[in-house]
């Protein structure tokens, strides 16, 4: 049977030293259709001004990880809130990436044992993108709104707009919507899956240093390794990127893949360097 509880679920929020998106993306989890999930800010380094604002939220279910900032280790950050985590169920989300109202009820009430779901984001211009940090557009109105922006959008070059429009989230508007679109590709900004899915295969691989590949690509195969298949929640589970300076670059993304292809090979569908360490495990 589909579905998990609001308060099952723990969002998990990637963050690197940007406090405008940060506190956007939480002022839209605090306003969810849903209640009493867990927030836990993943901070790969440790931000004074993001310390300083989080004590500022109030919301008891909020929990705040950092770590000494040693370049990007994104991966170690997302270990830590997986062993951290409450919730059975994992969503795991960018700090620069707003989820509309109904993201979390989304997420929950298609979540399925023996699945992992996929969403996809809209990337939004960088008019946009500084109206919303600057609050100078309530971001809650322009969901609401979404397609009364469709022509100034297109203006301020959005990309997937259509991913951004918001669908009722049930059994059969999931199977019309895959018929009809398929099912997307990973993206590590909005995925979701049990806590004990992700154990299975020890979490991410910090063998990945650097963006790309292991938040994404290195799940996917580790997981259906597993017998964890794909599930899309596509125009369900909507999330809105705000732009900002690609951080990665092809030679990263070449170098990530042939690792993963080498761990593919070698059927590495545990990883060694994951929540847990030093272990000597085949698969």
């Amino acid at each position: 049977m589909a579905g998990v509880a609001a308060s099952d679920v723990s969002i998990v929020v990637s963050v690197y030293r940007d406090l405008a998106g940060l506190s956007l993306v939480l002022e839209s989890l605090q306003a969810q259709t849903a209640e009493g999930f867990e927030i836990i800010v993943s901070e790969d380094g440790e931000c004074d001004e993001v310390k300083s604002f989080l004590k500022t939220v109030d919301n008891p279910q909020l929990k705040h990880l950092s770590q000494p900032d040693r370049g990007w280790q994104k991966s170690l950050a997302l270990n830590r809130a997986i062993k951290t985590a409450r919730g059975e169920y994992l969503v795991f989300i960018d700090g620069d990436c707003v989820p509309n109202r109904n993201f979390v009820t989304a997420h929950a009430a298609l979540a399925e044992q023996g699945c992992y779901l996929v969403g996809r984001r809209v990337f939004l211009g960088p008019e946009m993108s500084t109206a919303l940090k600057t609050r100078q557009v309530s971001f809650i109105k322009f969901e609401k709104e979404y397609l009364r922006h469709i022509v100034k959008l297109h203006r301020d070059g959005v990309r997937h707009f259509e991913d951004g429009i918001a669908l009722p989230a049930t059994s059969l508007t999931q199977s019309i919507m895959t018929f009809m679109r398929g099912i997307p590709n990973i993206v590590g900004c909005n995925f979701s899956c049990f806590k004990k899915d992700m154990v299975a295969i020890n979490g991410f691989d910090e063998d990945y240093e650097g963006p790309c590949v292991g938040e994404d690509e290195d799940i996917v195969w580790r997981l259906q390794a597993c017998a964890i298949m794909p599930k899309s929640c596509r125009n369900f589970a909507n999330i809105f990127h705000l732009e900002h300076p690609k951080n990665t670059s092809d030679a990263i993304h070449r170098e990530h893949k042939n690792l993963m292809l080498k761990k593919i090979e070698a059927g590495q569908f545990f990883c060694r360097n994951g929540i847990e360490k030093n272990l000597n495990r085949g698969g």
